[in-house]
């Protein structure tokens, strides 16, 4: 159960989001009024406009959310990666106890969780780590993977901190590729 009450849907929230689709996440970020359609599209813009392959930014906010343990990013991404190709020994290559190289990743994909891993567990990388996703990522892709990673981080301490309920019935929206 949710440590804030959801707020009653508002106009204008109603309005960003297609009927019956309004997310425990959307709700709960409706309390920040003024903030939270400015954080809302930033989100947006990341898992739209990037250089980074939907595939990739799916295992991304997955390992995240392995990491920080957040139920509530797994049960929304799990299905949208399944939808992306991700496999279940993807899947489980992910997971904390899992292992990333028994996932048959790419080398991009590879270079990219592990610089998000130790990103997250150390709040730092390795300059081996870090240089090879630059390698394989460029400027831009490396940014934008730093962006992403930040921001699922950051709503994870949100979802988990505030207890955000999981979604049963919603169907998460799938971004454009």
């Amino acid at each position: 159960m949710a440590r804030v009450p959801y707020p009653e849907t508002s106009e204008e929230l109603a309005a960003a989001f297609p009927p019956g689709n309004l997310l425990n996440v959307t709700r709960m970020l409706a309390h920040a009024q003024g903030v939270w359609a400015s954080y809302a599209k930033t989100g947006g813009l990341l898992a739209t406009t990037t250089l980074l392959p939907a595939r990739l930014r799916e295992l991304v906010i997955l390992r995240i959310a392995h990491l920080q343990v957040c139920s509530y990013e797994l049960a929304q991404h799990e299905p949208l990666a399944r939808r992306y190709g991700v496999t279940e020994e993807e899947l489980a290559a992910l997971r904390v106890d899992g292992e990333l190289d028994d996932g048959g990743f790419d080398e991009t994909e590879h270079a990219a969780l592990e610089l998000v891993t130790e990103m997250i567990l150390e709040k730092d990388a390795a300059d081996r780590t870090f240089d090879r996703a630059h390698a394989v990522l460029g400027d831009r892709g490396t940014v934008e993977l730093l962006l992403l990673a930040g921001q699922y981080a950051g709503l994870a301490l949100f979802l988990n901190t505030l207890r955000v309920d999981v979604d049963t019935d919603a169907v998460p929206a799938v971004p454009r590729m």
